[in-house]
C-alpha cells in the first residue's frame, strides 16, 4: 500500500505539544499508536496528493502491518519535518 501525506499550514498549526511529544518519542523508538494514528490521519492522502476524511485514513492505516506502519510514520516525519524546515532562498 502506496502511503502519502500532505502537510497545510493549518493542519500543521494544529499539532499539540502532546502530538509533538508522540512524534518525537516514535523518533526514538518508543511507540504510541493511538496518538500516531492521530496524527498520521489528519495528514494522510490519496496517490492525487488529495486529503482523505478521517474515516477513509483510519481504515486505510489501520490495515497496514508493522513493516508497513514504520514505514508511514517515517514517512509521516519525513513529511512533516519536510515542511516545518524553511526552504533556502539562495540568498546569503
Amino acid at each position: 500500500m502506496d502511503i502519502n501525506f500532505h502537510i497545510t499550514k493549518e493542519k500543521f498549526d494544529s499539532l499539540t505539544w502532546d502530538e509533538w511529544n508522540a512524534l518525537e518519542s516514535a523518533e526514538q523508538g518508543e511507540f504510541k499508536p493511538k496518538e500516531l494514528m492521530s496524527i498520521a490521519v489528519r495528514f494522510l492522502a490519496d496517490e492525487s496528493n488529495q486529503p482523505l476524511d478521517e474515516k477513509a485514513a483510519r481504515r486505510n492505516l489501520g490495515k497496514l502491518d508493522t513493516k508497513d506502519m514504520g514505514l508511514a510514520l517515517t514517512k509521516l516525519s519525513q513529511a512533516i519535518i519536510g515542511y516545518s524546515v524553511p526552504k533556502s532562498t539562495g540568498n546569503a
